[in-house]
């Protein structure tokens, strides 16, 4: 099924298996910051830390980014514990990843590999 999901400064259209983020247009600051998370998402997924959703195509200077569709981490998949270790276990990698503690920055590509969906 496809749908579209609507964050603080990006929208993700959800098509067949991929993802596709744009900046919102609500406001000029709201673009400005989906154009500045798109842009960082590209950046850090050319560190390739296998714990961050690969950027399989994109427009340079954050107008799109397309990444695999993810099925979106739930409690039952990883604890809020387990993943504030996990979190911490790369850290202490020297891998920081710059994405928020919580489960809908999170997904499952599917071949089950759990990697962050919202990096930017």
């Amino acid at each position: 099924m496809d749908m579209t999901r609507k964050g603080s400064s990006r929208t993700v259209v959800l098509v067949g298996k991929y993802a596709i983020k744009i900046p919102r247009m609500n406001t000029w600051e709201t673009f400005l910051r989906g154009l500045l998370s798109n842009y960082q998402e590209v950046r850090f997924s050319k560190l390739k830390y296998p714990y961050l959703c690969p950027i399989l195509f994109y427009l340079p200077g954050g107008f799109m980014t397309i990444m695999p569709r993810c099925d979106i981490l739930e409690t039952r998949h990883m604890s809020r514990q387990q993943l504030l270790l996990l979190l911490k276990s790369e850290e202490r990698a020297g891998r920081c990843m710059p994405v928020e503690p919580k489960h809908d920055s999170f997904g499952l590509l599917p071949n089950g590999r759990l990697v962050a969906v919202d990096y930017g």
